[in-house]
């Protein structure tokens, strides 16, 4: 389609053609891709095995490709879900400074990122402000399956930079009773982060 749409006289007859019909859309936004097709096929055999009955020779096989289509369906799609779930964690880490972890695709999807106002205690206790909430220091928070990290953000750049993180593993999180929103982030690691 690209080569074809290339020439001057097809494209405008592409055109002519588009408006004739009243297609608000190019020709191109019509066309599937072939991952995009296989995910169309279980769809397709369900909808062939609707007009037939289960006595009808094939009808078990429709019913059994159904099912595996389906399935690899699935399987696309939660793979396609891992790829654009690490290529964030890439985003992220580029735009860290001072991060000096793992690649952080490392550390599983991102299951929470949201700007959290944080007191860092001296004992290495991470907990949101109570009474001293003014004083509290704005943080940019991205929480992985497996990590916690905690970043300021830069207003120069847009990026953000490294304050401080625990492993989900090495972590202790303790609500407070009186303050529903605030809770406390301890370390019960004898690691240093």
């Amino acid at each position: 389609l690209a080569k074809i749409t290339g020439d001057k006289g097809i494209s405008l007859f592409m055109k002519m053609c588009q408006q004739r019909l009243n297609h608000l859309l190019p020709l191109g936004a019509y066309l599937l891709k072939p991952v995009q097709r296989v995910l169309k096929y279980s769809l397709l055999l369900e909808n062939l095995a609707r007009h037939m009955t289960p006595v009808e020779s094939g009808y078990n096989e429709l019913v059994m490709g159904t099912d595996a289509m389906t399935r690899v369906a699935e399987h696309i799609n939660e793979m396609k879900k891992k790829y654009d779930a690490a290529v964030h964690a890439q985003e992220i880490q580029s735009l860290l400074h001072g991060w000096e972890g793992k690649d952080l695709v490392k550390y599983g999807e991102i299951v929470l990122e949201d700007t959290f106002r944080v007191i860092y205690s001296k004992t290495g206790t991470v907990r949101p402000s109570t009474s001293a909430f003014r004083s509290a220091k704005e943080t940019y928070v991205f929480l992985f399956k497996k990590l916690l990290l905690i970043t300021k953000k830069r207003d120069k750049d847009e990026a953000y930079q490294y304050k401080y993180h625990a492993e989900m593993k090495d972590m202790q999180l303790t609500e407070h009773l009186k303050i529903s929103t605030c809770f406390q982030i301890r370390q019960i690691s004898t690691k240093s982060t």
